[in-house]
């Protein structure tokens, strides 16, 4: 006997039903259009691009000898802005396809099918732009694959649209903004040539305004310059490119970054003229992608000592956030953070030989900042360490000159106070470096590693050892120990000069430093993954003696005392 349906007897779980997420398309118009783009400067951008991208997709589908221009014809009377092209212009189809959907891009296709970097959209949001800024958007365009019928789009808002024939017109595209009274100065034309100026630098096809016949954005782009440019020329447009990006401070000279087999990158680094303090981070770098501005907010893509250089670099690797106002930080901007990092540790390491002029005036204003950039890079340091000064006593001084008494030692406190040993020193004419400067105790350091000098650290147990010899007496110790010797102190038997100085009370910096470091109220301020890293450094030092009383026997005052009763 077969028994039929067994399989039904053990339950199904129930088919999960699938169905289509749910878009607030009125929601989401406000949430972008509001929150997308942080500046109504943005929609000119926007514009200029969609206009720039339709010209360039007109030279790739149909080539021939027709000049390219962006009109911008601002109206402030009628409170409009007007952005046309004479390029490739839109069909209806591709109107409802492309304009009236969003996320949908043509020009993000062609560029996949024609390998052509020179077109700028991605997303297919830029249009959206234009409804943050205006109460009503117009568009009038006749396409180059049907030059006998015009369309005409308008919108409010963007949730609705209407889209009519119109007679034909010169094949190409008209954008009208009728814009708000929040927005009416977009149409003041000294702030559409800077915008124009700094976004649009580096497009090819000219934009004017009111058709002026010098475009707005011809500008001498340093890698763009023909070959046979002379050297002299080239520094003083590279400059003068630099001032466009450059609002705070003269450049004082540039060097080219330039593409390598896995780094498509061009662009310009500068020093800048100002002066900068150790805490003072002035790093300016501007971003292109496919010759379009993006952001100027990309410090993060300088190193962390060049607090004093600008940058400009134009670049396809890099992946724009969906405003295009910012750079993702993936792995493409970690390789141009290190091929710009490599340029620049190069570059200076050359500028004292191939422009002596310029590294003087450098030098006067960055020697600090560049204390930091060479103890950050072996390179850096190879090619700076004799010409770079470090404060001391006796004002800032390299460390060669410092030496060159012949003692080969150095001399360094930490103390901002103006120890005693500090005082020693500046009496027995001994130039001390200023430790606690910035950077100035690690570059120290490295010299005297690089030429095997001694480092003399005051203030510190075995720095003043090295400073006061200890003279070995144990009878003369133990008959002055009482007279001199508190709780947590010990006594040194020494000999220095000036003899008119009996003796020294100096504090162990390294116990201090221990105490401050553990001490409850450190503990409150400092965070927990830094202060565990210091007291691994704290636990191994003994604050059993918190100073040091360091006896000149040479001293009169001394040597009568001893030989009292």
């Amino acid at each position: 006997m077969v028994l039929t349906g067994m399989t039904n007897l053990k339950k199904s779980p129930m088919s999960a039903e699938i169905k289509n997420t749910q878009v607030n398309l009125s929601g989401l118009l406000e949430v972008l259009g509001k929150n997308l783009y942080s500046t109504p400067l943005v929609a000119i951008r926007e514009l200029i691009q969609n206009a720039h991208d339709a010209c360039v997709r007109r030279q790739i589908e149909s080539p021939d000898d027709t000049a390219f221009h962006i009109h911008i014809t601002p109206l402030a009377s009628q409170q409009q802005l007007i952005i046309e092209d004479n390029g490739a212009g839109l069909t209806k189809e591709e109107i409802e396809k492309y304009l009236a959907t969003i996320g949908s891009g043509y020009t993000r296709e062609l560029r996949t099918q024609s390998d052509n970097e020179d077109m700028i959209g991605f997303f297919g949001l830029g249009f959206l732009s234009a409804y943050v800024v205006s109460d009503k958007v117009t568009l009038t365009t006749t396409s180059y694959q049907d030059p006998s019928q015009g369309w005409q789009f308008n919108s409010s808002g963007g949730m609705n649209y209407s889209l009519s024939a119109t007679d034909a017109n010169p094949t190409g595209s008209k954008v009208t903004l009728q814009l708000t009274d929040k927005y009416a100065e977009l149409t003041n034309i000294g702030l559409l040539e800077d915008v124009i100026r700094q976004y649009c630098c580096l497009l090819t096809i000219p934009i004017s305004i009111n058709r002026q016949a010098t475009p707005i954005n011809q500008v001498d782009v340093p890698w763009l310059m023909p070959e046979h440019t002379s050297p002299i020329q080239r520094k003083a447009r590279s400059l003068a490119f630099a001032q466009i990006f450059e609002q705070r401070y003269e450049p004082l000279t540039s060097f080219a970054i330039t593409p390598t087999d896995t780094c498509d990158i061009n662009g310009l680094l500068w020093i800048q003229g100002g002066s900068s303090y150790a805490n003072s981070d002035q790093r300016n770098c501007t971003v292109f992608v496919r010759n379009m501005y993006i952001t100027q907010e990309t410090s993060a893509l300088l190193p962390a000592w060049a607090g004093f250089i600008g940058c400009v670099i134009n670049t396809t690797m890099l992946t724009p956030t969906a405003s295009r106002e910012d750079i993702q930080q993936d792995s493409a901007f970690t390789k141009i953070k290190q091929h710009i990092e490599t340029t620049l540790i190069n570059a200076l390491a050359h500028l004292s030989s191939t422009e002596p002029e310029a590294w003087k005036r450098v030098l006067s204003r960055h020697n600090e900042m560049l204390l930091g950039a060479a103890v950050s890079s072996e390179t850096l340091f190879s090619a700076l360490h004799e010409e770079l000064t470090v404060p001391t006593t006796e004002g800032d001084l390299t460390l060669k000159a410092l030496v060159n008494n012949g003692s080969n030692t150095i001399h360094v406190t930490l103390d901002d106070s103006g120890s005693y040993d500090e005082i020693l020193c500046r009496a027995m004419q001994i130039p001390i470096v200023l430790g606690y400067r910035f950077a100035s105790y690690p570059f120290c350091q490295m010299y005297a590693g690089l030429k095997h000098h001694k480092l003399v650290t005051l203030g510190t147990d075995a720095g003043n050892k090295a400073l006061f010899s200890p003279v070995e007496d144990a009878p003369l110790a133990a008959q002055l120990e009482p007279l001199f010797i508190e709780a947590h102190e010990a006594l040194v038997l020494t000999e220095f000069e000036p003899t008119y100085l009996p003796l020294l009370i100096i504090p162990d910096e390294e116990v201090a430093r221990k105490r401050k470091i553990e001490s409850d109220d450190a503990q409150k301020r400092i965070s927990t993954a830094a202060l565990s890293l210091a007291t691994l450094y704290t636990q191994k030092v003994e604050d059993t003696i918190r100073r040091r009383v360091y006896i000149n026997i040479n001293a009169p005052l001394i040597q009568s005392l001893i030989n009292q009763p």
